[in-house]
């Protein structure tokens, strides 16, 4: 009994020694992990940031380019007629769309959907007025329909998306 008692003497120090160590060691390595994955998340929001701030000027840039005004000036000429108006502001949308689609991946799901809405919104309204023109008429009849098409929406789907883009870049920091 006495060699036991003995022996604990000697295994009892040692063993509260080993789970003080065991503890602030663990400790140690748990503080350091927390700062480790602290300075990846800084390092990657410094990656992210500007992107996603680029991504953001590239959409309400486009959205920007989206507006009959601005696109009817850009894509006009005067030996168009309505079919080739038509033709040619379709064809400026998605091209400039596909152009913008790779920022989708730092914007959220519904400032997205708002582009693509947006977009849809502003071909249909060109077909509707190419549609009230005849198809050989001069392009300025239709561009000025489409223009005043436009003016009239009460809540334009440019304005729209352009107002939540801003929205959501602004709470993004």
């Amino acid at each position: 009994m006495e060699t036991f008692l003995e022996i604990l003497k000697y295994i009892i120090p040692a063993l509260v020694v080993f789970v003080t160590v065991f503890i602030v060691l663990k400790a140690f390595l748990e503080n350091d992990r927390n700062k480790r994955q602290a300075e990846v998340k800084t390092d990657r929001e410094k990656i992210l940031i500007p992107l996603k701030t680029q991504a953001y000027e590239r959409l309400v840039l486009f959205l920007e380019r989206l507006t009959p005004g601005n696109l009817v000036l850009r894509v006009s000429r005067p030996e168009m007629n309505v079919i080739q108006l038509q033709a040619a502001l379709i064809k400026s949308i998605r091209d400039e769309y596909e152009h913008n689609m790779s920022q989708q991946l730092y914007v959220s799901d519904e400032a997205w959907q708002m582009i693509k809405n947006a977009k849809e919104d502003i071909i249909r309204l060109i077909n509707i007025s190419a549609a009230q023109v005849n198809p050989s008429a001069r392009s300025s009849e239709m561009a000025g329909i489409l223009l005043e098409s436009y003016l009239k929406n009460e809540n334009p789907p440019v304005v729209s998306g352009m107002n939540f883009i801003k929205e959501e870049f602004r709470n993004l920091s």
